[in-house]
């Protein structure tokens, strides 16, 4: 397709009929020029299911490739407004839901803001350039607890634990879930986290110190004992008086002090 005599501002919006008989299919192409022109052309090809010299998204699965191109250099388009319709026959595994547009770019493949007009079996983006398009189905991101530290074998009562759980999202978008932390089937802290894309990360937290076993998100973390007085032995995840090496080393120098002091 050609745009002739555009002026900075124009907008035209021609309908595309290439595909229009595919499963997938560029339905609409509309540009607003940046600068006046003669005339700008763009080219847009039938949807096929490899990339070609573009790489392939790594997200996702991809449903389908649509080529388009412009020899039109970048100042002249300001704005590109994309229709894209999907039918059910591109769909076996996936739902309308789950559908994004990505355009490719000299970076590689850029995730568009994706709308979904589901009567009329279109997505719709808005760019900043002429380029070709994925229309590629993402899998909802979920948090999974994957691993969690041990809990400290002993805590005084009335201080707090805490306890180190590692999440991971192997899902294609951002998830949020609140975490609990459990002692034997209570919950006695919570705490929300974001995790993003197929990131893993350490998340800490911390629970009143009470006797029983410890679990994070349904994982089982380890049992824990919690006492008054001076404890026995110390351990890191805890806090408050009484706890850490250098208390230890102070509570052994001052016992042989004492013991000193008594056979004189």
């Amino acid at each position: 397709m050609v745009f002739r005599d555009v002026n900075d501002g124009t907008t035209l919006t021609p309908g595309v009929a290439t595909g229009s008989d595919a499963p997938v299919a560029l339905t609409t192409l509309g540009v607003t020029f940046g600068a006046e022109r003669d005339a700008v052309a763009a080219t847009v090809g039938s949807a096929r299911t490899e990339s070609g010299r573009l790489g392939s998204v790594e997200r996702g699965t991809v449903v389908r490739y649509l080529p388009v191109a412009s020899a039109a250099e970048p100042t002249a388009v300001g704005r590109v407004e994309y229709a894209v319709r999907v039918d059910e026959r591109a769909l076996p595994a996936a739902s309308r839901d789950s559908l994004t547009l990505y355009r490719a770019t000299g970076e590689g493949w850029r995730r568009l803001d994706t709308r979904t007009n589901a009567s009329a079996d279109r997505l719709r983006a808005s760019a900043d350039g002429v380029s070709s398009l994925a229309v590629v189905a993402l899998t909802p991101g979920r948090v999974e607890v994957v691993a969690t530290t041990q809990p400290p074998d002993w805590a005084r009562r009335g201080y707090e634990a805490s306890v180190t759980a590692t999440v991971a999202n192997p899902g294609d978008r951002a998830a949020t879930r609140t975490l609990s932390v459990t002692v034997d089937g209570t919950g006695v802290a919570n705490r929300t986290v974001t995790v993003a894309p197929g990131q893993r990360r350490n998340v800490t937290l911390s629970f009143p110190a009470r006797s029983g076993t410890v679990a994070v998100g349904g994982v089982e973390a380890g049992s824990m004992s919690v006492g008054g007085g001076t404890a026995a032995r110390t351990t890191a995840g805890a806090s408050g008086p009484g706890f850490g090496a250098a208390g230890a080393a102070v509570a052994l120098l001052v016992a042989a002090a004492l013991a000193r002091t008594r056979r004189r």
